[in-house]
């Protein structure tokens, strides 16, 4: 099982910790030329991840993001992506042979002709062939994780409101399992590579990160005291929640203290019953969203007592 898959399953943040700090220790070991291809073909599933999770925060508010418009990203593809894309299928397959002909079956005419959505399609369509050809599984993770990337970019200029939020979250759901895909792929070759030192292969991992959920339990989460409200979205996040989704909230807190959870359409705002789960220290329950307040903004936890409180939530399958 992939352990970056599972270790970020609740928690969008630490998918945005583990592959950044990757990539901050392959640019530091990147002399050695195994690990400058590794990053050559990291980079780019990266900065997806972090374009598509930035537009999302923007839609919710979170903070001004600086984002890169379709027009912007249409002249890397034919300046920068197209190039090193046929450069790589090219090298296995020459232009001109069959193999070259079924990928590239009209050259870069359907990247550079048509509406909008057609070219962004033609980019998922190129990405998807790539990933069932020989040899070509690391240039469709690059192709598929710029596909990300634009239609995320194409979202944030159409439209906005509930559906573009609920649009974004399945694009940042792909990129994370991209990104968790390329962080996996580079652990096997390092560990490929320091196969007789294997203990090396934690200088380019945050080990202790992903060491966290080694027993798929849900992570903890910390409601702050003293007396106050903290808001639990930033951490914990759903890819595609709806009214029905459920969840187990457990108050993993001693003593007399006790946790409200619900949303609200404004941050910091006191629980309004009855939509609102009150937990009992050691206690859990599993409640819809809808009972919660979804699909209000802000998902909140009050704690009532004098010391910091801890939770976990996870996601039950039906």
């Amino acid at each position: 099982m992939n352990p970056f898959l599972s270790v970020t399953r609740y928690s969008y943040k630490k998918t945005l910790t583990l592959g950044v700090d990757h990539k901050a220790k392959l640019i530091y070991r990147q002399a050695d030329p195994v690990v400058a291809a590794l990053l050559a073909t990291y980079g780019p599933v990266l900065d997806a991840y972090m374009t598509v999770d930035s537009n999302l925060n923007a839609l919710l508010g979170g903070y001004k993001a600086k984002t890169q418009t379709v027009e912007e990203l249409f002249e890397v593809l034919s300046n920068e992506k197209l190039p090193y894309w046929e450069g790589q299928v090219f090298y296995f397959y020459p232009l001109g042979t069959a193999g070259a002909t079924d990928i590239f079956a009209n050259k870069r005419k359907p990247f550079n002709d048509g509406t909008y959505e057609q070219r962004i399609q033609a980019i998922r369509t190129l990405g998807e062939k790539c990933a069932v050809t020989l040899n070509l599984a690391a240039v469709s993770a690059n192709i598929l994780a710029f596909h990300t990337q634009i239609e995320s970019a194409r979202l944030m200029q159409q439209s906005d409101g509930e559906a573009a939020v609920a649009a974004q979250r399945t694009l940042r759901e792909t990129a994370r399992i991209l990104l968790c895909n390329e962080l996996y792929g580079n652990m096997g070759m390092l560990m490929h590579k320091h196969r007789e030192n294997p203990v090396a292969v934690g200088d380019y991992f945050d080990m202790e990160l992903l060491r966290t959920n080694d027993n798929d339990e849900p992570p903890i989460y910390e409601a702050f005291a003293p007396i106050g409200i903290s808001e639990i979205n930033p951490d914990f996040e759903l890819a595609n929640p709806t009214t029905d989704t459920l969840i187990k909230i457990k108050n993993l807190s001693a003593g007399t203290q006790v946790l409200s959870f619900y949303f609200s359409v404004i941050n910091n705002m006191p629980p309004m019953p009855p939509m609102v789960l009150v937990l009992n220290a050691e206690q859990e329950q599993t409640v819809n969203l809808g009972q919660l307040g979804f699909p209000n903004q802000f998902f909140l936890v009050q704690n009532t007592g004098p010391t910091a409180g801890k939770f976990s939530i996870e996601v039950v399958e039906e």
